[in-house]
């Protein structure tokens, strides 16, 4: 019953949805990058065998009707894309590496999580360099400041408290 109250949206390469707390959503096949914000309340709709708590599912879901907002990512630098959403708790930014190039990773002084979907990135910095291909990640410290990225391939970065 669940999935037919929703609104289904198909995604194309580059795009991306921004959901905020209290509504339902699913991902039903395909790659995506999830970033959410910190929660302790993460319950099941029913498309899945785990748990579901329907009583406290009932008091926390948002029922308005509302047609989801496509966004695209700005290129902020070369190689670097970001994804602009409302959220103030975290950013996401999708790298671009291309053979011979070097792409700056921006400067965050926090921890930030790195995911390469596509290709091979070799991220490096002072402390030191890191061979990656894809469905590998990487947590940069944030003493790991001023990161590059080379190689051939595409990355997403998850930063903490942009706001």
């Amino acid at each position: 019953m669940a999935a037919l109250l929703m609104n289904p949206v198909t995604l194309q390469p580059g795009e991306a949805l921004y959901v905020p707390a209290g509504r339902m959503h699913a991902h039903l096949h395909g790659t995506g990058i999830e970033v959410m914000a910190s929660s302790d309340n993460v319950l099941r709709g029913g498309l899945t065998s785990k748990h579901i708590a329907v009583d406290e599912l009932v008091t926390v879901v948002d029922f308005a009707w509302g047609t989801p907002t496509l966004r695209r990512a700005t290129e902020t630098a070369p190689g670097v894309w970001t994804y602009d959403t409302p959220a103030t708790e975290f950013q996401v930014t999708r790298l671009e590496v291309a053979p011979g190039a070097e792409v700056a990773l921006p400067e965050c002084h926090e921890a930030r999580i790195l995911l390469v979907t596509r290709g091979d990135v070799t991220l490096a910095s002072g402390a030191g360099v890191l061979e990656l291909g894809q469905g590998d990640s990487a947590f940069l410290t944030a003493q790991d400041a001023a990161v590059t990225a080379t190689g051939d391939g595409q990355a997403f970065l998850a930063s903490p408290g942009i706001a």
